[in-house]
């Protein structure tokens, strides 16, 4: 068993020793396109980083037969996670789970069970220094650039929030499988504790995130900067539609700007703004959309290209003279296909 785990996963691993680990992870059926952009993307900056992408039975047969040669080029490590013990916390998961898996292709089930797939993962592996990024999210920044920043802070878990209510876990940094079986007992806790009727909103991802912080602090889960300290001084806080996020202080998103001085992470406000909602939903909400439950009006931005340390190209936005690179950029839209930095040519950033 364990040589034939070894042949399955590990067929594109580079055997140099990394000091990040790149993870995505699908489950299910519905795969989509912008997976592959995403993970070129994640590999045109990071080239001495291992990326894992973790899947189940049913897409791992996809990946395997339909793929193979992309993941071998960029150097993505495909895992069959019927090949990984599953941990207690993962079982006793599928024995509680409210959330009907037949919603969206069940899509907000997979959601909040890729957390389980990365414990397992992590858990049996020993793997310390993650990012986790979703099928949509295209990483801007060489890992090597912000883990000195995250190594200072000694931080266990950090990912972009939206409001107190609502974490986008795009972009997640995981520490090691001890700092993620915090939360993954919380999401247990939460699972188990709902009463409510539509599970799929009260337990989501987003919303279980969220309360594990409320619940216990930031020295269990850093909320990263999604914008400037210098925007409360000129602007006043926009009116979100979700009505919970409207107590959320604006200076929440920029609490630890400090930390990550002249980075700014997406929760999905830029991205959305760069090139709308997915038109699967929202036909009529292209580039200059502003999120619904954004808490800062992103039109008071301007938005350029740049280079990065090794001259690749990469995101700006500039605020009152002041510019600052855009860490990772949540494409709702799952077209992220014209904002890459390794294509030649590129769309403009201002919608």
């Amino acid at each position: 068993m364990i040589r034939v785990r070894f042949v399955t996963w590990i067929l594109f691993v580079s055997f140099s020793i990394s000091a990040h680990n790149l993870i995505f992870v699908h489950l299910g059926d519905a795969v989509p396109p912008c997976i592959f952009t995403t993970m070129k993307q994640a590999r045109t900056l990071n080239q001495d980083c291992d990326i894992y992408l973790l899947t189940d039975k049913r897409a791992h047969l996809f990946f395997q037969s339909d793929c193979h040669e992309f993941l071998a080029a960029e150097r993505v490590s495909l895992v069959d996670m019927d090949l990984i013990p599953t941990t207690k916390e993962h079982d006793h998961f599928r024995r509680i789970n409210k959330i009907d898996p037949s919603l969206s292709d069940g899509f907000w089930l997979y959601t909040s069970e890729r957390f389980f797939t990365l414990f397992d993962f992590i858990a049996d592996q020993n793997l310390e220094n993650i990012v986790h990024l979703e099928s949509d999210s295209m990483l801007y920044v060489d890992l090597d650039e912000l883990y000195p920043l995250i190594k200072q802070l000694n931080i266990r878990l950090a990912a972009p929030f939206q409001s107190l209510k609502g974490c986008i876990p795009c972009f997640v940094f995981i520490k090691d499988s001890e700092s993620l079986s915090f939360l993954i007992h919380h999401i247990l806790s939460e699972m188990g504790d709902y009463k409510g009727t539509k599970p799929h909103i009260g337990i989501n991802d987003m919303a279980t995130l969220a309360s594990f912080y409320r619940k216990w602090g930031v020295d269990y889960l850093m909320p990263l900067p999604t914008l400037m300290r210098e925007y409360g001084q000129y602007y006043p806080k926009r009116k979100s539609h979700f009505g919970p996020d409207n107590a959320t202080p604006l200076s929440f998103l920029s609490m630890y700007a400090s930390s990550f001085p002249e980075y700014i992470f997406d929760a999905a406000t830029l991205g959305i703004f760069i090139n709308g909602n997915d038109r699967k939903y929202c036909p009529q909400h292209g580039p200059g959309t502003i999120h619904v439950r954004s808490l800062f009006d992103p039109r008071f931005f301007s938005f350029f290209w740049g280079e990065d340390a090794k001259g690749k190209n990469v995101p700006y936005l500039s605020f009152k003279g002041k510019n600052y690179r855009i860490a990772n950029m949540h494409f709702h839209s799952k077209m992220p296909e014209e904002y890459t930095s390794f294509r030649e040519t590129r769309e403009e950033l201002n919608p």
